[in-house]
């Protein structure tokens, strides 16, 4: 939860900045985190409140903000449901409440955990080495036979134990969780006790609220990226994509000419009647991993020989200083083959003269 003020504040842009930042990174739970903006109408934020159990302690303001106080409620019982959001007077200063005044009352003989989650892999060869430093701040000794992994596949059936071992590193335990296939989604949790009878998991909820990755194969295109096509007429784009565990993706396309448009998924558009090379690029992303590639198109006119955007006389001369002259061969040789045979000759330079002059069939380049 992130306080929200008017624009008009000094705090408006750095608090805007800090959502859009928090909204990218990665929580302890292994999830994006989701943003929830409270607006706040003083200097003390009803997001200084204080988890305590199944509790939540939210600062209200009283008189003169009723609406606003009821609002902060409002939003804090939709984004934590199953807790009890109990409103809390107080004389606040204008940079401190509930959560400034509490703080954490600490166990000095903590049993500590402490685990970076994995997210997602894609590896399905290895088994998944998970590390975890344990602290026994009692002194009274871990229980060896306590330092367990859990871990299920795919939210079903029950949870199968991994024991970790100890490092060379002090506090520094090791475990792993099998390879898996592609596809398969995995629930995990930590847990350790020690000799005072101390008890905790990581996550600290546990396996209410396991950690989860996925084993997932990244999506690739492998479509070409250039094109050569004649115009006029319909363009329709839609890339190949390499996923073996992904149907659904999104696809983003960019910097594509005016004429074109997003349909389905597809680029598509009616190509103007001219040579003209341009490019744009496409991104193609599941959950966790992307793509990208430009794509280079060069639309062509079919008997436009020498690419000045017409089929007439001076094309009939370029391939005729070309076949028989040592003239420069035409940019695009597709242009030249007009009656569509594969390659460029004499037949190509009359089929033009009787396209343009006899009334004779149009280019048919492929």
């Amino acid at each position: 939860m992130v306080k929200d003020v008017i624009p008009s504040s000094s705090s408006y842009d750095l608090l805007n900045q800090r959502s859009e930042y928090l909204s990218q990174q990665i929580s302890p739970w292994a999830r994006p985190y989701t943003i929830v903006r409270v607006y706040c109408p003083t200097g003390t934020a009803y997001t200084n409140s204080i988890i305590l159990n199944d509790k939540v302690f939210v600062p209200l303001f009283g008189e003169g903000y009723a609406s606003d106080d009821a609002a902060a409620l409002a939003i804090s019982e939709n984004a934590m449901p199953g807790y009890d959001i109990i409103g809390y007077y107080g004389s606040w200063y204008s940079n401190d409440a509930i959560h400034c005044r509490t703080m954490g009352v600490p166990d000095r003989e903590m049993l500590y955990l402490h685990h970076i989650p994995i997210y997602v892999t894609d590896n399905t060869i290895d088994d998944y080495l998970l590390s975890v430093k344990i602290k026994d701040l009692s002194g009274t000794g871990l229980i060896s036979e306590s330092l367990d992994i859990y871990y299920r596949l795919n939210g079903t059936g029950g949870y199968v134990v991994s024991p970790s071992t100890s490092t060379a590193v002090t506090d520094s335990f090791v475990g792993y969780i099998p390879a898996q296939s592609y596809g398969t989604e995995i629930s995990y949790y930590i847990s350790a006790e020690d000799n005072s009878g101390r008890v905790e998991t990581h996550p600290y909820i546990g396996e209410l609220w396991a950690h989860q990755f996925k084993v997932n194969s990244a999506p690739h295109i492998i479509s070409a990226d250039s094109f050569l096509i004649k115009t006029p007429g319909q363009f329709g784009y839609f890339p190949g994509i390499d996923d073996i565990d992904d149907s659904i993706h999104q696809i983003i396309y960019s910097e594509y000419p005016e004429w074109m448009y997003i349909s389905n998924d597809s680029l598509v558009g009616s190509m103007p009647e001219e040579n003209i090379e341009f490019n744009f690029s496409i991104e193609i992303s599941d959950y966790y991993y992307s793509d990208i590639q430009a794509i280079k198109i060069v639309l062509y006119l079919c008997g436009d020989v020498d690419f000045n955007n017409d089929v007439n006389i001076l094309d009939i001369v370029f391939l005729i200083n070309n076949k028989y002259k040592n003239g420069p061969d035409p940019t695009i040789i597709e242009a030249a083959d007009v009656d569509n045979s594969g390659s460029v000759n004499i037949l190509d330079i009359v089929y033009l003269i009787n396209y343009k002059y006899k009334d004779g069939s149009a280019p048919i380049c492929n």
